[in-house]
């Protein structure tokens, strides 16, 4: 099992975070206040709006499209993708119709860090201007991917750039968002 780290969170907090977890939906703040006898509503709207904010609860209104993302496995860059089938899921706004997934990261970078969420389509097409999860010779890196004939232009998060024969590389998914673990 995937353990996301949950620095920065009083005790109260991941209280919550956990019971919120157990639910199918996301419960109603009287639940929740009953659930930990919370004198009144108020106290529980403190919780989740500082859960919100430290970015353990992305959870837009229904509405708006909000569902939830099995995370999958761990991504370390440089090395092959751990794939764990029981897991976690966090709440993203979903733009699109096809099946995603999440994986958490587990090594720290320049611009991605420890904790955080890449949430990914299952797309193994290159396409241009996109940020990919690639594989070369076994091993996955997070790059941005500019089609370049029978190549293709690979940019790393730092700025640096690769030509690559399109037969050299797997495309394994496409990256639509990085949620930042607090």
């Amino acid at each position: 099992m995937i353990i996301i780290p949950m620095h920065g969170l009083t005790q109260k907090q991941r209280t919550i975070l956990d019971f919120i977890k157990q639910c199918d939906a996301m419960p109603s703040y009287r639940t929740i206040q009953r659930k930990f006898a919370y004198a009144s509503v108020s106290t529980v709207a403190g919780h989740i709006a500082a859960l919100k904010k430290k970015g353990f609860l992305p959870l837009p209104k229904a509405e708006d499209g909000a569902c939830s993302v099995p995370v999958i496995g761990i991504f370390q860059e440089g090395k092959p993708l751990e794939i764990n089938v029981h897991s976690t899921s966090v709440v993203w706004t979903a733009k699109r119709k096809e099946t995603l997934y999440a994986l958490q990261v587990q090594n720290n970078q320049k611009h991605i860090l420890d904790g955080d969420i890449l949430i990914i389509a299952t797309n193994t097409e290159a396409c241009d201007q996109t940020l990919c999860l690639v594989e070369i010779n076994g091993n996955t890196h997070l790059r941005r991917t500019s089609l370049e004939g029978p190549f293709i232009r690979l940019v790393s998060l730092s700025g640096q750039s690769q030509m690559i024969a399109q037969e050299d590389i797997i495309v394994r998914a496409h990256v639509l968002e990085i949620i930042r673990r607090l």
